[in-house]
């Protein structure tokens, strides 16, 4: 893990400027580590379910929590780890590191590392790294799909519950919202926690990617509003709609359809603000929603990496 982390941040400052035909962009990470106890679970629709997107799975655990913490204390182009992985990487003499101060207490920072042997990549170039079926955790337009990557028109949904059912839970909120998903035709993209921080678990998801209905703007509210009704699940929402790319991102050995722009991050930022039951909509979604949909001003606010305050109006009924 710390190799690879090196490696990653390496490679970044490498190549860290990309010139394209909206511009040049300077690219840089950062990189956190902790050792520690992972969880992971895959939920499923109620038995019987006809829906070609019936599963998915998630990752949590202390591991994780701590490692995002971490994160907040590395500056571009350095690897942070948290002590208790530190202590394990000691015993072996492969890393030399600083203890951060201050509110860093618990991390320290890498200054050098042994060079590792060298161990063949897995897989190697030109194998594929699909093992059997995909099963039921990719809708069918996913598999099928022959364009790598596009600019779409989507609308973008983050919904946060207040506690991440667990997998076996079959009678509960997971088998609802598969069967909504199902009716409604969304793209669940990914289950997991925003940060640390997150006291219970994020979902993402589109509509008008990878396949896009007339109705998608119906279609992704009565979604919400059926989900809302039918939970007794304290939810929170947002949502955006605007042209992103759309597409899938990674490598041959592991790679996700989803969708960037600044939308998708303006989704995120209005579910994060938003209370309990609430659904909070964009400016462009809700000029569009407003004429079958009930809508009302909230406020104008100020978002992390969003220029000037920005119109949040809340959805209310259909």
């Amino acid at each position: 893990a710390l190799h690879t982390a090196v490696e990653i941040c390496n490679h970044v400052a490498d190549h860290s400027t990309y010139a394209t035909d909206y511009g040049t962009f300077d690219i840089a990470v950062r990189a956190s580590i902790a050792g520690g106890e992972i969880t992971w679970g895959v939920w499923s629709a109620a038995p019987g379910s006809s829906a070609t997107q019936s599963r998915a799975y998630t990752f949590g655990g202390p591991a994780i929590d701590t490692a995002v913490l971490g994160e907040d204390h590395a500056e571009a182009g350095e690897v942070v780890i948290a002590n208790d992985g530190l202590a394990l990487l000691h015993s072996t003499g492969s890393v030399t590191a600083e203890t951060l101060a201050g509110g860093a207490q618990g991390y320290s920072r890498v200054t050098a590392v042994v060079s590792p042997e060298t161990h063949p990549s897995h897989p190697t170039a030109g194998q594929t790294a699909t093992a059997g079926r995909p099963g039921r955790f990719f809708p069918d337009a996913v598999l099928e799909q022959t364009v790598l990557g596009e600019f779409r028109h989507v609308f973008s949904l983050f919904i946060n519950i207040a506690r991440l059912p667990e997998p076996d839970e079959r009678d509960g909120f997971m088998a609802l919202f598969f069967d909504l998903l199902h009716q409604y035709g969304g793209y669940l993209c990914r289950i997991g926690l925003i940060g640390a921080m997150d006291p219970g678990g994020t979902f993402l998801l589109f509509w008008g990617a990878p396949t896009t209905h007339e109705n998608d703007l119906e279609r992704v509210l009565s979604f919400l509003l059926d989900l809302r009704a039918r939970t007794a699940v304290d939810l929170s929402a947002g949502l955006t709609y605007a042209v992103v790319f759309a597409g899938f991102v990674g490598s041959d050995a592991r790679e996700e359809y989803t969708c960037y722009g600044l939308s998708v991050n303006l989704a995120a930022r209005l579910m994060a603000a938003a209370g309990p039951g609430d659904i909070w909509l964009d400016e462009e979604t809700a000029g569009l929603a407003q004429t079958q949909f009930g809508v009302e001003f909230v406020d104008a606010l100020p978002f992390k990496g969003v220029d000037g305050p920005q119109p949040v109006l809340s959805l209310i009924h259909i």
